[in-house]
């Protein structure tokens, strides 16, 4: 009788630990061959840069990562939006073979909070500056430019998902009161803007702008770019109007934020983590 007592408390103790060790949301609740990937979904369209100065209009476009709904049953689940790292430039031409989507350790981030029970979006948000140019000038505002524009990127996703909640029936089937923005080294420098440059103003303070004119002009310029939340400009196309930018919390990882005077009370909750030897850590050295 003690053997089987045992046994039996052996039994439920697995079973315990079991639970515990498979917690939606911390720990992995579901399967590879469980998560749904869903390429080239298009959340927006812009003017892009990246290989002509003077713009041209295009597709942006972003991968989800979820449990199968197949499988999963849960509504109102919370989503990420994994934002890349590549210094603003496509891979190889920024010295490395990351920065894209496509990024081994974006799909491996991605699929494992899929795997906890997470709606994942990996947008391609839009690249390209002159880091050639041997005016610093210019190397500084096309870069400032660039942000700025993923800025514009990031929130037309968000406003993205929460038009599909309201107009398409919710078909990720999102909380879309619990949207938080992930960076990864270029991606954390957006994600960390997204949360705290709310306001055109913010970027009026000197070492935003051209001091080479006189008298000084703002590197970004609203009247062509629009406004911080991705409206306005003659170099700019309004994505979801009527929607809320407003993201829950902002997780930045190797990435860094171009001004605290940017920083308020009131902004999302922001974490931010960092290493000290990473020689990558000043990709906006040049602001």
């Amino acid at each position: 009788m003690k053997k089987i007592k045992s046994a039996l408390i052996i039994m439920i103790v697995a079973f315990s630990l079991q639970q515990v060790n498979a917690q939606r949301f911390l720990t992995p609740v579901f399967t590879d061959a469980e998560v749904a990937v869903t390429n080239n979904v298009q959340y927006a369209q812009n003017y892009d840069f990246l290989t002509d100065p003077a713009g041209v209009v295009s597709s942006q476009l972003m991968r989800v990562y979820q449990p199968d709904q197949s499988v999963d049953t849960v509504t109102g689940r919370p989503v990420v939006i994994y934002l890349h790292t590549g210094n603003f430039l496509p891979p190889g031409i920024n010295g490395s073979p990351t920065g894209s989507v496509n990024d081994s350790t974006v799909i491996e981030i991605c699929s494992q909070y899929a795997k906890k029970g997470f709606v994942v979006v990996s947008p391609a948000y839009r690249l390209g500056w002159n880091p050639l140019s041997s005016v610093a000038e210019i190397r500084k505002g096309t870069l400032l430019q660039a942000v700025y524009r993923s800025i514009q990127d990031v929130r037309a996703a968000v406003r993205f998902l929460r038009k599909s909640v309201a107009e398409q029936g919710n078909p990720y089937k999102i909380d879309p009161d619990r949207i938080v923005v992930f960076g990864e080294g270029t991606g954390g420098y957006v994600a960390l803007a997204t949360a705290t440059l709310d306001r055109y103003e913010k970027l009026l303070i000197a070492k935003f702008l051209d001091q080479s004119q006189n008298p000084p002009v703002p590197f970004v310029d609203s009247v062509v770019i629009g406004n911080t939340e991705g409206f306005g400009g003659t170099k700019n196309i309004d994505n979801h109007t009527g929607y809320s930018s407003k993201v829950n919390m902002v997780l930045n990882i190797g990435g860094a934020l171009a001004d605290t005077v940017w920083m308020e009370a009131g902004q999302p909750p922001m974490v931010t983590l960092q290493c000290v030897r990473d020689p990558l850590h000043l990709i906006l050295s040049e602001l």
